[in-house]
């Protein structure tokens, strides 16, 4: 009985070791992932890294999303763009029309992006908001 309980143990510590380790290895991945991203507008670690950042606020992932989709076109940078800005503004995408200029002209420019580019969601916000670009 007393091995059982002993290699349990030794389990439940070998189990949080290997969490530890995940952990420490995704923060020392960190500059991997935006090094990837801003020379060579790598998808999947763009994914990591926005899964990094959901634990902070969306305006913090705003720069790795701008770039890429304004370096490297990839769609649905564009849509974490938009939200950001909005998630900032405290608005959502049907109340464009309360940002300020410069947030408006924003996200208006990702929204013809995304559109122009086949989002559905994108099309949809277009459609629905009568908007022409």
């Amino acid at each position: 009985m007393s091995c059982d309980k002993e290699q349990a143990k030794k389990d439940e510590y070998e189990a949080y070791q290997k969490h530890l380790d995940s952990v420490y290895n995704e923060a020392d991945s960190i500059p991997k992932y935006i090094y990837n991203i801003v020379v060579h507008g790598n998808t999947d670690d763009y994914y990591n890294l926005h899964m990094i950042y959901l634990d902070y606020k969306e305006i913090n992932f705003l720069p790795f999303a701008v770039i890429m989709a304004e370096k490297h076109k990839y769609p649905p940078a564009y849509s974490d763009a938009i939200y950001a800005i909005l998630s900032n503004s405290g608005k959502d995408i049907y109340e464009i029309d309360q940002l300020d200029s410069a947030s408006r002209k924003l996200v208006l420019k990702y929204l013809k992006a995304s559109y122009e580019l086949g989002d559905e969601s994108a099309m949809g916000v277009v459609d629905s908001l009568k908007i022409k670009f």
